[in-house]
């Protein structure tokens, strides 16, 4: 008997996995009324050609120096200090527990079998009884938590219930957790069609979360409850960040299953963490939709350089367009160095992007322009690798340079544009003052408007002449540096076309909204295959420049450069 168990326990934990029969274990978390016993576990494979009931786990794996050991498949196995609180309190005191968790069932020391697994998330979480959402121990904080959002969940107007900073505190502190900040649980949570959110010894449904939510976003932004909402104010700020967390997951599940624009949704999650920067992409794969499965291939052996550019490239061949080039937005996280040598016309999915549902309404913008007017339809990428630099060639036609940039419009700045940007529009041009005045108003909304309709903002439109004569006063007020505190449709336009962008003007008089980063001397172009144009910088290497990011610049917005494309074009190289 005791040779049996010594050969038991020498036995691998984990056997090979076969790809072709899409297996994966499951985790058999056996029971225990005592919890002051170990925790013991053990695995087994199955193929998910074949119905299985289990259950999930979704929490944040954390980086501490204490490793807990618990007993897998007969043998010690070290584990991280969060996930061994969250599998003591799953641990069913009669009954086993059959549970999927990634960092358990699947061998992170096999770089093949990582990438293999990433691509059957979908079905994994798709198929699980119930996924739970561990957000970690409680606090003091947390029953008070629980009593306000059940409060925020009925519906009725935020002064007919306790409002208090301490209460708004509280609940804040949830959505505040490693949990809502890391990038594997956006899938986690999307996927799953019954969702419970365990906290410490509470359990509750996700249901009270998004009812929470819609039912703050419902009164904030009607004239009901307006009293309250106050952008300036700490607490309001804190509610905004709740409503926030929540939507962004709520939103994607009710879309779900139809796939979303892989761009779009890299884009919208790339605030959250991931330990490897591959996992920006890999861990989204499940919700984006791609034209073949091998337009993005799992692989955690090449460099997150390679995998980044590659993907870019793919993106631009695709689309037969440069659209992905509206993502790099460097400098935005404060760091004007960027974390991964990449060519300045790569995104770089890892750049923690500030306010990202302002920063996602500016960039849905572009759709609606067409600065490279007929030359898209003829659009052709062309990829060199120059002294191992990757560079893309593109033809373009300058349309000025930058004579002056103006401060940058931070998020602290409140109702009002920073006090030197109408300074430089009316220094910098001979136009009549209304004129003026008019064109800077212009350019500040990106010529664009957003309707709202029952407190919901609807996608952007071309601002329209019944627009401006509706808000012919506002060119008036917003050059005081200053707008009416409204949330309707003008109020968005102004702060998504602005917030952490600079005001600049070329050496020919016109004007623009570009990336803060910008300056004097930089040139912006108009680029064949791209709806916006471009701002770049010289590497005083002839025709050679780096990308800074995307830029309004009115009256080019619609073709106007491109009467002369043929004529004054020339091959440019962005390294």
């Amino acid at each position: 008997m005791a040779n049996s168990t010594s050969a038991l326990t020498s036995l691998p934990i984990y056997s090979r996995l076969d790809p072709l029969r899409r297996e994966t274990r499951l985790l058999t978390l056996h029971p225990s009324k005592d919890h002051t016993i170990p925790i013991n576990a053990s695995l087994h494979v199955v193929s998910l050609y074949h119905h299985h009931h289990y259950e999930a786990l979704s929490y944040c794996w954390g980086s501490d120096e204490t490793q807990p050991s618990i007993s897998l498949s007969g043998q010690d196995f070290k584990i991280n200090s969060n996930l061994h609180s969250a599998l003591f309190r799953l641990r069913n005191g009669r009954h086993p527990r059959i549970i999927w968790i990634d960092a358990l069932c699947i061998n992170q020391k096999d770089v093949a079998e990582r990438g293999s697994q990433v691509q059957l998330m979908e079905e994994i979480y798709k198929r699980c009884e119930s996924c739970f959402i561990w957000l970690g121990e409680s606090n003091n904080k947390t029953n008070t938590a629980i009593m306000v959002l059940r409060d925020w969940a009925g519906a009725g107007h935020l002064h007919d219930y306790n409002f208090s900073a301490s209460h708004i505190t509280a609940a804040a502190e949830l959505t505040s957790r490693p949990w809502f900040l890391r990038l594997w649980t956006v899938q986690e949570s999307i996927l799953p069609q019954n969702l419970v959110v365990i906290c410490g010894e509470d359990t509750w449904s996700w249901s009270i979360f998004v009812d929470a939510f819609k039912s703050l976003e419902k009164h904030l932004t009607s004239p009901c409850c307006s009293v309250h909402n106050d952008t300036a104010n700490e607490h309001v700020r804190q509610i905004n960040e709740f409503i926030q967390a929540v939507a962004v997951i709520e939103h994607s599940r009710d879309l779900y299953p139809k796939k979303r624009d892989p761009l779009t949704c890299l884009n919208t999650f790339r605030v959250r963490d991931a330990k490897d920067a591959r996992d920006k992409i890999y861990g989204l794969l499940s919700l984006i939709h791609l034209p073949d499965e091998k337009f993005i291939e799992v692989s955690y052996e090449d460099p997150v350089e390679k995998i980044y550019t590659r993907l870019c490239e793919k993106f631009i061949e695709q689309a037969g367009s440069l659209e992905v080039l509206k993502y790099v937005l460097r400098g935005v996280d404060g760091e004007q160095s960027k974390r991964l040598t990449l060519p300045s016309w790569v995104p770089d999915w890892t750049l923690r992007i500030p306010e990202p549902r302002w920063q996602q309404g500016r960039l849905n913008r572009y759709s609606l322009y067409n600065a490279c007017g007929r030359t898209s339809k003829r659009y052709k990428p062309e990829f060199l690798d120059i002294a191992q630099k990757s560079i893309l060639k593109v033809k373009a036609i300058s349309c000025g340079t930058v004579a002056s940039v103006g401060e940058e419009r931070h998020a602290d700045m409140g109702e009002q544009l920073p006090k030197d940007w109408y300074g430089l529009a009316a220094a910098s041009c001979s136009r009549e003052a209304s004129i003026v005045r008019d064109d800077f108003f212009r350019t500040v909304i990106m010529d664009t408007f957003v309707d709202l309709a029952g407190g919901k903002v609807k996608p952007s439109r071309r601002a329209t002449h019944v627009d401006y004569k509706k808000y012919r006063k506002w060119p008036a007020l917003i050059v005081e540096g200053s707008w009416p505190k409204v949330t309707d449709g003008l109020h968005f336009s102004l702060e998504t076309a602005t917030l952490l962008r600079s005001f600049f003007v070329t050496s020919d008089g016109h004007f623009g909204i570009g990336p803060a980063g910008m300056k004097p001397r930089d040139e912006i172009f108009v680029v064949e295959g791209g709806s916006c144009p471009l701002v770049l910088r010289s590497t005083d290497q002839n025709n050679h420049y780096i990308l800074l990011g995307d830029c309004y610049l009115d009256k080019f917005m619609d073709g106007e450069a491109i009467t002369e494309f043929e004529t004054r074009s020339k091959f440019v190289y962005i390294e």
